[in-house]
């Protein structure tokens, strides 16, 4: 099977297999892109917060990954942002720790606003 330009797949030591576009914005999905319509929904969804990502004025650092996770029906997509340098996750706008399911809050000194 073959993946397109600047895709690859690796594999998780617990087993499962990713793919991670290593040109423009680095993208992670664990969705099967070998199947051409999960291929162009996951391009489809990085185009669009690659464009969002333009709009707010907002350039990821060259350590900042996309992750992309598909829900059933590939009509939804869930989506975060990890910038290995500082270690911390963000999304394209601010999101709550109840949103998140994230207990009580002890220090606010250990949240970032981005």
């Amino acid at each position: 099977m073959y993946l397109p330009l600047g895709w690859a797949a690796f594999t998780h030591p617990e087993g499962q297999t990713y793919f991670h576009r290593s040109t423009g914005l680095r993208v992670i999905t664990e969705a099967c892109i070998y199947r051409q319509e999960i291929l162009e929904k996951i391009s489809s969804w990085a185009s669009s917060i690659e464009e969002a990502l333009k709009v707010k004025g907002v350039k990821p650092s060259s350590t900042t990954e996309l992750f992309l996770e598909p829900y059933d029906g590939l009509e939804t997509c869930g989506y975060y942002f990890v910038d290995h340098s500082t270690r911390s996750e963000f999304w394209l706008d601010q999101v709550s720790t109840e949103a998140l399911d994230l207990g009580q809050v002890v220090s606010i000194s250990h949240l970032s606003a981005s």
